[in-house]
């Protein structure tokens, strides 16, 4: 816990010497504290151990044999169970087998309260920055768009618990907050977005929201379609990759979208790698990619409850329709904030 208090410490020093004058360092940091204090933050500790959805690492897999099967979905899988990969000197090349498994890889948190960390058990970090409550806004009571904050964490649990002992295999145990979204220009403007994912503009259209519609239903009866980039299933265009959220029904929903959006917003800053698939090069390494695949992740709800049991209802693909988990699952004030856990698909050479 001292580890975390000093990361975030040094977290909020540097901003302060990015964005703060000295003179006007005490009267800002004051009313950013006052701001952020006036609001609820809720959440819980993850423990790594009952909060975790253990049979969701399943099925485990050699080539394309499902070795330890599993109701749920799986990702595609190299067809041969060999594989091989290069080695230093003498060697120049190993032989080895290609495992398959689901692990948890990444966590989100998912507020309205900037600063707020969920998953550190409702901790929040005074703001620098002053940035108002996220509220659902409503324009002339004809919609409402929720704006999020969001943060990413580097959450390699396997490794952490030392479950992988192949060295071919194994990351590095370092736990890490990667990202905070108060400090990304990019996630609260939708037009600077637009620098960034030129492409978005491609898909702000009736048919391509329309397409949504399959990737849904994919989504929901099995696994998403990869294809279908632009679409988090159920919940709609993934694009713009910002905390503007369009027209939802319940908050989870909403919730949801913005924590799909923070998954897609870190491939394209080289945060999250692509670690599953056929081809020879992410069974040796892993790999960056600008798009997205979704078939190769499941959400797990961590905060408010965590849902641990059912196939239906934990560890679901990206993209499936929240009514067959939200209920009961968040309310007013304390409840409003989220805390997803990430599975990744994984391929590895092992041996």
């Amino acid at each position: 816990m001292k580890t975390l208090i000093s990361r975030l410490a040094a977290i909020l020093a540097a901003s302060l010497a990015l964005f703060l004058s000295p003179a006007g360092a005490q009267d800002s940091g004051s009313s950013a504290l006052g701001e952020v204090s006036e609001a609820i933050c809720s959440g819980r500790m993850i423990n790594p151990i009952t909060d975790v959805c253990w049979d969701c690492m399943f099925p485990i897999t050699v080539g394309s044999i499902p070795v330890v099967p599993s109701s749920r979905p799986d990702a595609d899988n190299p067809s041969s169970p060999l594989c091989t990969c290069p080695a230093p000197p003498p060697l120049f090349l190993r032989v080895g087998l290609s495992i398959g498994w689901w692990e948890p890889s990444r966590l989100a948190d998912v507020t309205m309260q900037p600063y707020c960390f969920p998953n550190l058990g409702g901790f929040v970090m005074p703001g620098v920055l002053p940035r108002g409550h996220g509220r659902a806004e409503r324009d002339q009571g004809v919609g409402e768009e929720g704006v999020w904050e969001a943060h990413w964490y580097i959450y390699p649990l396997f490794s952490m618990l030392e479950l992988i002992t192949d060295a071919a295999c194994v990351r590095s145990p370092q736990w890490d907050i990667a990202w905070l979204s108060e400090l990304d220009p990019f996630w609260h403007d939708d037009g600077l977005s637009m620098i960034m994912n030129p492409e978005a503009a491609a898909f702000a259209n009736p048919v391509a929201l329309l397409a949504c519609s399959a990737d849904c239903v994919a989504a929901t009866a099995g696994k998403p379609i990869d294809e279908l980039f632009w679409c988090s299933g159920c919940q709609g265009n993934v694009y713009p990759l910002t905390q503007n959220i369009p027209v939802q029904t319940g908050q989870p929903m909403g919730s949801v979208l913005a924590a799909n959006r923070l998954l897609y917003h870190n491939y394209r800053l080289g945060l999250t790698p692509r670690a599953a698939g056929s081809d020879a090069a992410v069974l040796c390494q892993d790999q960056y990619a600008p798009v997205w695949r979704k078939s190769q992740w499941r959400v797990q709800t961590t905060v408010p409850v965590p849902v641990t049991r059912g196939s239906l209802r934990s560890c679901i693909p990206v993209g499936r329709s929240t009514m067959v988990w939200q209920s009961l699952k968040w309310g007013p004030v304390i409840g409003e904030d989220f805390g997803y856990l990430y599975w990744g698909k994984r391929n590895c050479c092992a041996g």
